[in-house]
């Protein structure tokens, strides 16, 4: 019995082969794998220039941070609003039992409820900015994510696991979708 038979054929993979492309057009940054090179799904294959895109997402991460800042900001601001307008309110309740027992004019007992009042208001006020910068925050997070799928789109990777089998790209090198 033969240990070993040779013969001559064609073996074909049990998925078709996939074309490999890219959704941008660029120059090519870095190529990772060669023809011959077995690969691992979702592995990186060939980078394009993405500085652009770095930039544009590292703008976006300083204005989240900006926007973070900004939340803090108002948070505090509502904290000593909060404080202040807690203190108007014991004032004038002590007021009032004082008026209300005729040891206080009307028109300080009135100041002091619009003073309350006023910086009751201020408290509203500054939890709708609160609400506001938060929206905000909400909104240029979506824009971050945008921006690091934009960053993702100039990396071409496996869509399975397999051989490479031809690699016809040089990096430097312009490449299109086509």
């Amino acid at each position: 019995e033969p240990e070993r038979i040779v013969a001559l054929g064609r073996v074909e993979p049990e998925v078709k082969v996939t074309p490999i492309g890219s959704e941008v057009n660029g120059v090519i940054r870095k190529i990772y794998v060669h023809a011959g090179d077995t690969v691992k799904r979702d592995q990186l294959l060939v980078e394009f220039e993405h500085n652009y895109e770095d930039a544009k997402l590292a703008q976006i991460n300083a204005k989240v941070a900006t926007q973070n800042a900004e939340i803090k900001n108002v948070q505090a601001q509502i904290a000593t609003a909060t404080v202040k307008a807690n203190n108007l309110k014991t004032k004038y309740e002590r007021l009032q039992k004082i008026f209300e027992q005729g040891a206080e004019t009307k028109q300080n007992a009135d100041n002091a409820k619009a003073d309350y009042d006023q910086a009751a208001s201020d408290v509203d006020r500054l939890q709708a900015v609160l609400n506001s910068a938060q929206s905000k925050l909400n909104e240029i997070a979506a824009d971050a994510r945008v921006a690091a799928v934009d960053v993702e789109r100039r990396k071409v990777k496996a869509p399975a696991n397999g051989v490479v089998l031809t690699m016809d790209l040089t990096e430097g090198s312009a490449a299109t979708t086509e």
